[in-house]
């Protein structure tokens, strides 16, 4: 499993597209990115993979300005356009799990 890379562009696409998915912004040789990729891999298995999509923020400065994007890693949960949550902190998976959980619950 991974999560897919996108551009600016993917993104506004996405934007327009989907109802819900997660964001996670980062950068190549941030560390703490690397480690909140690898729990967000294991969040994956919980919910579709396409759920999850992630930005390189070094190539997206509008992006970051846009979303007011202040450090990475970030991940943002959106919800028809909007942004329900940020999270910069990611602590831990089952951390991450209770925050997320409650936002991700389908209705049916």
């Amino acid at each position: 499993m991974r999560i897919e890379d996108k551009t600016q562009q993917e993104i506004k696409q996405l934007l327009q597209e989907r109802e819900r998915f997660l964001v996670f912004f980062y950068t190549p040789l941030c560390g703490t990115c690397t480690v909140a990729e690898k729990m967000l891999l294991s969040l994956q298995m919980l919910w579709p993979e396409e759920l999850f999509v992630k930005v390189n923020a070094n190539v997206v400065p509008e992006l970051l300005q846009a979303e007011q994007i202040t450090s990475v890693p970030c991940l943002k949960v959106i919800e028809n356009g909007e942004t329900l949550q940020t999270i910069y902190a990611f602590h831990s998976v089952p951390a991450l799990l209770s925050r997320l959980s409650p936002l991700l619950r389908t209705s049916d």
